[in-house]
């Protein structure tokens, strides 16, 4: 056997324990996701690749990455609970960790910080870049301290968490892509950095540097009504994803394009109304994946 295929033991409630023979060299992606009494496995260095989600959602408490593994896909060691750390072999030449969290050899990327890690805040490498997808998935940290060199957040990166409620953005980003930040249950507000060149924040609310696009608003921020300000012209894809107190939206006038899931996962039954102070049918895409009830006026 040198593969064990996607999804093969997926939400197996009672797998307890599983022995992988020395010939295997891939992990299928979702291998063992949801294997709820998988508290731990023994990787074999025989093993090349450890692809999404493998282990997403298991109970493993520690994992071991040996030597032989090049390739690991996102999220593969995502939203474990009681996973506490993952160590890497010494002679592996593409990742390694630090205080049990996961990088890439050099890093400057990181892969993954174990859900159930103990302690409230956590101060990102300087050396890091890079925060990979999902890189923080199931933590319940109060803090999370970015470096000054870091260009990109990556899709989920500081999401799905259930700790942050305020998050720094430095004046070193650049790319922050769709996402970064959904899901982040107790977020309340973003802030950029004064001398970041393509960022900025308005009332805690992530923007582009001029005011024109806004990008992402925070998910617990409290307020039941939020108006978007005059002057926006974008609203980005998933900008109001999984927003469970907002009930009403007001997009000015000049807002022109509103992107195709901007309301996606709003909980449905919470966000009532989108006003939009348009002609009918000016902006395409309604109703931008809600079931709100979008009101034009001119």
């Amino acid at each position: 056997m040198t593969s064990i295929g996607d999804c093969a033991f997926y939400s197996c409630e009672n797998l307890r324990e599983i022995s992988i023979p020395p010939t295997l060299k891939s992990l299928g992606e979702s291998v063992f996701e949801n294997c709820e009494k998988l508290t731990s496995i023994i990787i074999p260095d025989t093993v090349i690749s450890i692809e999404e989600r493998a282990f997403y959602c298991s109970n493993i408490t520690s994992i071991y990455i040996p030597k032989s593994v090049i390739s690991i896909g996102n999220s593969a060691f995502g939203n474990c609970p009681n996973l506490s750390e993952i160590t890497v072999s010494n002679d592996n030449k593409y990742y390694t960790t630090k205080d049990g969290v996961l990088f890439n050899k050099l890093m400057s990327k990181l892969i993954c910080y174990p859900a159930g890690k103990d302690g409230s805040s956590y101060t990102v490498p300087e050396s890091v870049t890079s925060l990979e997808p999902y890189a923080f998935q199931g933590v319940s940290l109060n803090s999370i301290i970015l470096p000054k060199n870091l260009i990109t957040i990556r899709e989920g990166a500081l999401g799905y968490n259930n700790g942050l409620s305020t998050i720094t953005i430095p004046e070193s980003v650049t790319n922050i892509e769709p996402k970064a930040f959904a899901n982040s249950n107790n977020l309340e507000e973003i802030l950029v950095d004064e001398n970041n060149k393509k960022y900025s924040t308005k009332d805690g609310v992530l923007f582009n540097k001029n005011l024109t696009t806004l990008i992402y608003y925070p998910s617990s921020k409290p307020d039941a009504e939020y108006s978007v300000p005059s002057g926006v012209t974008t609203i980005k894809d998933y900008a109001f994803f999984g927003i469970p107190n907002l009930q009403r939206i007001n997009i000015p006038a000049s807002v022109t394009s509103i992107g195709k899931y901007t309301f996606f996962y709003n909980f449905n039954f919470f966000l009532k109304e989108i006003i939009i102070n348009k002609s009918e049918g000016s902006i395409n895409g309604a109703p931008w994946g809600t079931r709100a009830k979008v009101t034009w006026q001119e």
